[in-house]
Formats: structure tokens, sequence, C-alpha cells
């Protein structure tokens, strides 16, 4: 990995730790990559789904993942009345929000969700939403539900080292070979993560805490 890189967990529409977080990625001059989850339980999804465009359109070489509650979102945004595991939260608060917008902004929604990817790889480690688990599969095979929707950990991933997010932890917790920041932003409590990947040690990152307010802890 030439360039240094920084994740980020869920952040389920907080917009001023959103804010922080591209300028904490700007500042390390690190390629960030979002693991994911943009919209819901917090109350500014939009704003923060516009955010993220506008920090993608100044740095197109970041990465950004698709999360289970984006992936809700793109499904009632085509149409989809019912998509798998949608709770009701998501048409009350991001699809409630984004129908409020006029075309052309709501356009710009809609094509970023659509071009998010399912992981990012590089020679050491993975990227991904939810946990991976040993299917006897590469990434390349597992259906997409798999790597937005998955919480089991067995049969434990026999790939390369992962981080990921999806299942809120009080804490950053490592078990079976993946890493999980996500630090239950949005959640009124957690806050999120930034993982500064250290090349060397997968155990040993740097880690940022980034609370709902945008201040660094």
């Amino acid at each position: 990995m030439a360039k240094k890189l920084i994740a980020f967990g869920d952040i389920h529409g907080v917009i001023e730790a959103t804010k922080r977080a591209i300028l904490l990625s700007e500042e390390l001059d690190a390629k960030a990559i979002f693991l994911g989850d943009y919209v819901d339980r917090g109350k500014e999804s939009i704003e923060v789904l516009q955010t993220l465009i506008k920090a993608k359109d100044k740095h197109p070489d970041w990465v950004f993942l698709m999360g289970n509650h984006d992936q809700m979102l793109l499904d009632l945004i085509n149409g989809k009345e019912n998509p798998g595991g949608y709770d009701e939260r998501t048409k009350k608060e991001s699809y409630s929000q984004w129908l409020e917008l006029e075309n052309k902004k709501q356009e710009e929604i809609k094509l970023f969700l659509e071009e998010l990817l399912y992981y990012y790889e590089t020679d050491d480690l993975v990227f991904v939403h939810a946990i991976l688990r040993d299917t006897e599969q590469t990434m390349e095979e597992k259906h997409p539900n798999e790597l937005i929707w998955n919480y089991e950990y067995a049969p434990v991933w026999q790939g390369k080292p992962f981080i990921h997010g999806h299942y809120p932890v009080d804490n950053i917790l490592y078990k079976c070979m993946g890493l999980n920041i996500n630090t239950s932003s949005g959640y009124g409590w957690g806050y999120l993560t930034g993982c500064l990947i250290n090349e060397i040690s997968f155990t040993d990152h740097s880690y940022y805490k980034i609370t709902k307010n945008g201040e660094l802890e």
C-alpha cells in the first residue's frame, strides 16, 4: 500500500462527524475508505450523503462502500417498497428526506448510491461493510447481500484480515480475522472511529475517535 489509508466505520446520519472525518483524512494526506451505512438513525442522512458526494468529487481515489442501510435507500428510490431486511426506518427517515429534494439533487444521490462498491481489497487487507465468513467463495463470488447483511462469524473467514462495520460495538473489536470499527455513531451514545492503517502490524493501527459534534478525542 503506497499511500496511507484511513478507514471509517458506520456514520449513520451524523454530519459533524462526517465533516471531521473528511478533514482528518486531508490533514493526514490519507486515502479515505468509508465502510458504508451513511444514512438512518442520525437526523442528517441526506446532508451526510451530499457532503460525501462533494468529497468524492474532490478526491476521486477515495473509496465509498455500500452498507445495508444505503442499499435499502437505493431500493426505495428504485421503487422497491419492501427491500430485504427493511424495518421502516429508512422509509421514514432517509427516503422521506430524499423525496423533498429537487430532481437534480435526487439524481446526484441516486448516482452516488449506485456507484458504491461492495468491497475494496489491497494486497494485505479487505475492506467491507459486514462480517466476512468462509463460504468457500472468493470475494468476487460472494453475493452482495452477504457483504452488507451478514452478522455471523462462522465458519471463520480464512482469507486476508478484513476491516468492517455493520455490527455495532461500544469499542473497536478484533475477532476472527476481522476488525470491527462500527462504534455506534448515530445511536446517541456512540462515536465515529477512524482507523489509520499500519502496513506492518494489522493489530497496531492508529485510531481516531470522532464525537457526534465533530471533535477528536
